[in-house]
């Protein structure tokens, strides 16, 4: 696993050489990140020497100009720690101003934050509202302990446990491995003629969200994309609803969970003509009822888990409660029609088999992709 170890000044800087030591005796490939004050703070010969990589302490003095980028995109976990109030306000307010802010803005994988200062700055107004804000973002926060501070109180502010920081970061990266999911994603299309065609508003970018989140949590996945804004390589792509079902009906057998964020349209055109449409004469379309994937699904195969999504415009939970039955689904998301096509984040409701049902405020939809995993990883549990 290749970790990015984000170092800023906060007095903890000293553990960080065992940090790393720890980390690479699990396995880890480490790059540490140094701020400049967390040069006094911490070895930098140390650092390199554990680690077996150049610490990066200045963006223009690389050999290679682009070091932010291609470091994020290499790396399979972003881990700051320690973090000061001073870096997590940056990250929080999207400053970009050093080899580490940069990075981090860069970075769109598991990310980690292990803050340690004294307990006054912990508990302040703007340390609390920045730390709820990185958490909305899809930050995991790794909280400080209590313990004896370098101010002399003992208080809440220390940085947490070497181990737990390392059983966080790896839990994260390893706890899905073994486990096989097919995600859905985007829309279908129903042609009218070889021009026109019936769609609907879904970009795919709550599908992609959970294609990373479990990529990153080490499962395997098969992701097939309809009608996407942002499209990924790899993907086995899909055009109608039946191509869609007949996608996911091929791959059901090797299959742990489905996760269905996709889109599919439950209607298509009666007759799907050969040439363009003139308009003379033509008064209205004829719509025929697609089959309801989910059903065939579950008439193929009774044991997959399935995590289905409902996107309603008015009763949210009572018609989701209703489509999680009538489907056969495991688990439902439910969202209101206004908060979730197109945008990058969304309020869910998430909606079980035994009636427990969890509101949870509005999230980027990479935060939702964490939540909705996570209930996944308990059906399958």
């Amino acid at each position: 696993m290749r970790i990015i170890l984000g170092i800023s000044s906060s007095i903890s800087a000293y553990k960080t050489p065992d940090l790393v030591r720890r980390f690479s005796k699990r396995g880890s490939d480490m790059f540490c990140v140094v701020t400049r004050n967390a040069r006094h703070l911490v070895g930098i010969k140390a650092l390199e020497t554990v680690s077996g990589n150049r610490v990066i302490m200045n963006l223009f003095r690389q050999k290679d100009p682009l070091t932010h980028i291609n470091l994020s995109r290499a790396a399979d976990a972003l881990l700051i720690a320690p973090a000061s109030g001073n870096i997590i306000g940056k990250l929080a307010n999207g400053i970009a101003d050093d080899p580490l802010t940069t990075i981090s803005l860069a970075y769109t994988g598991q990310r980690f934050i292990a803050p340690a200062m004294n307990s006054e700055m912990w508990r302040s107004d703007a340390v609390t509202r920045n730390m709820q804000t990185l958490r909305n973002a899809g930050w995991t926060v790794i909280d400080p302990e209590a313990g004896d501070l370098a101010c002399g109180v003992h208080d809440v502010g220390r940085l947490a446990s070497l181990d737990t920081i390392v059983d966080t970061v790896l839990a994260h990266g390893e706890d899905l491995r073994g486990k096989r999911f097919i995600v859905t994603s985007g829309a279908t299309r129903e042609w009218i003629d070889p021009i026109r065609y019936i769609t609907n508003r879904s970009s795919g970018k709550m599908g992609k969200a959970i294609y990373e989140e479990l990529r990153h949590r080490g499962a395997t996945v098969t992701y097939i994309e309809g009608q996407v804004t942002h499209p990924v390589r790899g993907a086995v792509t899909v055009d109608t609803t039946e191509d869609l079902m007949n996608a996911i009906l091929e791959r059901i057998g090797n299959a742990d969970c489905l996760i269905m964020a996709a889109a599919p349209l439950d209607f298509r055109p009666a007759t799907r003509h050969t040439q363009k449409l003139k308009k003379a004469g033509v008064t209205s379309i004829a719509l025929t009822e697609n089959d309801d994937i989910l059903k065939r699904v579950r008439e193929r195969d009774t044991k997959i888990k399935v995590v289905a999504f409902a996107a309603e415009t008015e009763k949210l939970v009572d018609n989701a409660r209703a489509k999680l039955s009538a489907k056969g689904a495991n688990l439902m998301i439910a969202n209101t029609i206004a908060d979730g096509f197109g945008t990058d984040d969304n309020v869910i409701t998430v909606i079980r088999e035994n009636g427990d049902i969890t509101e949870h405020e509005r999230m980027t939809k990479t935060s939702c992709a964490k939540v909705i995993v996570n209930e996944a990883k308990a059906l399958l549990s």
